[in-house]
């Protein structure tokens, strides 16, 4: 897995216009109905024995629906910025008490300092993430702000965009497997060397991910 911590984007509420297209331009908010007209024409639609429906004004509604959804999964995140730094200290925790065998999502977490979204694995990665640091959200996608809306709207039930939830979960993992003193002297271990402690510090991290390259590169130079 890689070493860098520094390969995540983190979104804030301004990256989610969801190209200008959709946002009128003489409000914050409100959805500019005729972008479809210029482009494509109004679609409109009559139902047997009903009247007829405006479709493009119907989809732009729905747009606005999700831009809101999206501000509200953010909002959920951010608030939270107090309990996201416990997470990377109870996933590592969680790591070593299952043997390395449970949830990918753990490594991630105490390695990189970001909390994955279960829901917005897709392929080969987890395409939506929190910044344990900051509460913020953050991805893997190196793509346009589109397509990590679209992985962001498949977390809206998600479980653990709550800290909380997420926290309680990860102890569990080890209450159930209950005390040892092999795994605790592992955990210390893999703690010091990836710069964990009880509230994640970004700057205490990225340290221990330098001095791991340092000694990377002095083994290398003696070999």
């Amino acid at each position: 897995m890689s070493e860098n911590t520094g390969a995540i984007v983190n979104y804030s509420a301004s990256i989610f216009v969801i190209h200008d297209y959709f946002i009128d331009s003489d409000s914050t908010v409100g959805v500019d109905t005729t972008y479809r007209t210029e482009y494509f024409g109004r679609s409109t639609y009559t139902p047997k024995g009903g009247c007829e429906m405006d479709v493009t004004e119907r989809k732009n509604r729905v747009v606005m629906g999700a831009w809101a959804l999206i501000k509200e999964i953010e909002t959920l995140a951010s608030q939270q910025k107090d309990l996201w730094p416990l997470v990377p200290w109870y996933a590592l925790r969680a790591y070593v008490w299952t043997c390395r065998k449970g949830d990918k999502r753990y490594e991630i977490a105490f390695r990189k300092g970001i909390w994955s979204i279960e829901d917005s694995w897709d392929s080969d990665y987890y395409k939506v993430a929190i910044d344990c640091a900051t509460g913020a959200l953050c991805t893997s996608l190196a793509s346009e702000d589109i397509v990590f809306t679209r992985y962001l709207l498949r977390c809206a039930f998600a479980d653990d965009l709550d800290a909380n939830w997420v926290i309680n979960h990860l102890r569990k993992e080890v209450d159930i497997l209950g005390p040892s003193e092999v795994n605790e002297r592992r955990f210390q271990i893999l703690a010091k060397k990836f710069g964990i402690t009880g509230v994640f510090d970004r700057a205490i991290a990225d340290l221990a991910c330098e001095e791991r390259r340092r000694a990377r590169e002095c083994g290398r130079a003696t070999e």
